[in-house]
C-alpha cells in the first residue's frame, strides 16, 4: 500500500505548486512490487510571468529521482494545456 502522507511531503518540497497530484502506474492498479517506482501525475498553474511574454512557456514539468529511498517520477501539466 502506498504511503500518501510521504508523497504529500515530497510534493511540498518541489518548486511547482500543483493544483492536484494523483498516484498513477502500478500503484494505482494494485500491481506494485517491492521495487516499483512511484508514478505521480498532476496539474499546475504557471506563474503569470511565464505565461505573459514572447517566449513559449514550458507547459509540462517532469521531476524524477529518489525520495526516502524510493524512485519517484512526477509529471505535471499546466492547466492551460
Amino acid at each position: 500500500m502506498i504511503d500518501l502522507p510521504l508523497w504529500k511531503n515530497y510534493v511540498a518540497t518541489l518548486k511547482i505548486q500543483p493544483l492536484f497530484v494523483t498516484v498513477s502506474g502500478a500503484h494505482l492498479y494494485g500491481f506494485e512490487s517491492p521495487d516499483s517506482d512511484v508514478d505521480l501525475r498532476g496539474c499546475h498553474l504557471l506563474p503569470l510571468r511565464e505565461v505573459v511574454g514572447l517566449k513559449q512557456p514550458t507547459e509540462t514539468r517532469e521531476v524524477g529521482g529518489v525520495y526516502q529511498g524510493i524512485e519517484v517520477d512526477l509529471v505535471s501539466h499546466d492547466l492551460g494545456k
